[in-house]
């Protein structure tokens, strides 16, 4: 990989230590919708590594105004409505499509802001 096939429409990173080595899990929401996963090999040296060629689908009509990153494999998008949507994605070390729950859980309502992102380390 290294551009996606089409044009991003938004993108959020998660990453987290896994025992063969360093490395960081990319979701790109493409102008389809879809929800795809990419893994990037040796991030802390910038070295051009990819785990595949191309992206993993792995969720589909990803319609949000927001998103980003937990811990995890948990991923926070807010909706037209503003309501913020929690979901966790199993499947995030290999890319599979493997969801914790078929839909989002609303763990919040009102949520009005021009950027949302995560602290890291739980906060």
């Amino acid at each position: 990989m290294h551009e996606p096939a089409s044009p991003i429409r938004s993108a959020c990173l998660c990453s987290g230590p896994v025992p063969d080595g360093p490395r960081a899990l990319i979701y790109v929401i493409a102008p389809n919708l879809d929800l795809l996963w990419y893994q990037y090999l040796d991030h802390p040296d910038g070295t051009f590594r990819w785990a595949f060629d191309q992206g993993k689908k792995v969720g589909n009509q990803w319609a949000v105004k927001h998103v980003f990153a937990g811990d995890g494999g948990v991923i926070y998008t807010v909706n037209n409505n503003n309501d913020l949507m929690w979901y966790r994605h199993v499947g995030q070390q290999d890319g599979t499509f493997t969801w914790g729950f078929n839909e989002g859980k609303k763990v919040g309502v009102g949520w009005q802001a021009r950027h949302i992102f995560h602290g890291g380390d739980g906060i």
